[in-house]
């Protein structure tokens, strides 16, 4: 049952996100500011054991300050027009390409013990 309504909900939240534009690029680039850092540290946390508590800190703070920069420049150059996402033509209108479905028959169980 709550497979179901899950689904439903994701199915819904598809035509919800599609309408929002601005919202959903904010929302991902400030998921990534803190995203970028951690991933850092997890890393760090794995493959360099000899780093210590106070370097990890100020690694971690390090990342978090730079990717803020970078996210924030991002998000102001889109607000002033500086970076233009154009949308890309969806529509099959005028396409000369065939496609064609081919279907092959899956072989029954009797045609297999013929074969032997």
């Amino acid at each position: 049952g709550s497979v179901i309504l899950f689904g439903a909900v994701s199915v819904v939240f598809i035509y919800i996100v599609e309408h929002l534009g601005a919202v959903m690029q904010l929302t991902m680039t400030l998921s990534s500011t803190s995203g970028g850092p951690l991933f850092g540290l997890f890393v760090m946390g794995i493959f360099m054991p000899w780093v210590n508590a106070t370097g990890a800190l100020y690694g971690g703070l390090a990342g978090l300050c730079s990717m803020a920069y970078l996210c924030f420049r991002s998000q102001a150059s889109l607000a002033t027009g500086e970076i233009v996402y154009t949308s890309k033509n969806v529509s099959i209108a005028g396409c000369t390409y065939q496609f064609e479905n081919t279907t092959f028959p899956e072989p029954t169980f009797d045609e297999m013990e013929k074969s032997f």
